[in-house]
């Protein structure tokens, strides 16, 4: 039997069933993870956007970190994030001295469920510079 110009055997034309089936569960395994991570990369890029816009107001670093917290809360309320609250955010939330410098500095660990007991875990930490 010879091959064609295509590179096939007469008669064999498209995909057989199992490809056509793995091809899907793939799509489908792929989708299904990307709708676990999304939440994670949505709340950390608001995290980020909103300390971004609290370090960047003028005279932010003469601002106490308790008033900090509460405009970020305020802030993440408004973007409906219900991960942060008062009682995490001390632990979340700090302002450092570093080198006549204050720096803004939020760290914490977001754990979403993939499958069954397999997690996704995302550790963030960002610093930023406040402005004097």
């Amino acid at each position: 039997m010879k091959m064609s110009k295509a590179g096939f055997y007469p008669g064999q034309k498209g995909y057989t069933m199992t490809g056509v089936l793995f091809v899907s569960a793939l799509i489908i395994f792929f989708t299904y993870c990307g709708m676990r991570i999304f939440p994670l990369v949505y709340q950390a890029s608001v995290i980020t956007r909103t300390l971004r816009e609290l370090a960047e107001v003028p005279g932010s670093g003469k601002i106490k970190a308790p008033e900090f917290r509460r405009r970020f809360l305020d802030k993440t309320e408004l973007e409906n994030l219900d991960s942060f609250n008062t009682g995490n955010m001390n632990e979340a939330l700090s302002v450092v001295r570093q080198e006549n410098n204050l720096f803004m500095v939020m760290q914490y660990e977001a754990r979403q469920p993939l499958f069954g007991n397999l997690w996704l875990l995302y550790d963030y930490e960002k610093r930023f510079l406040l402005k004097k």
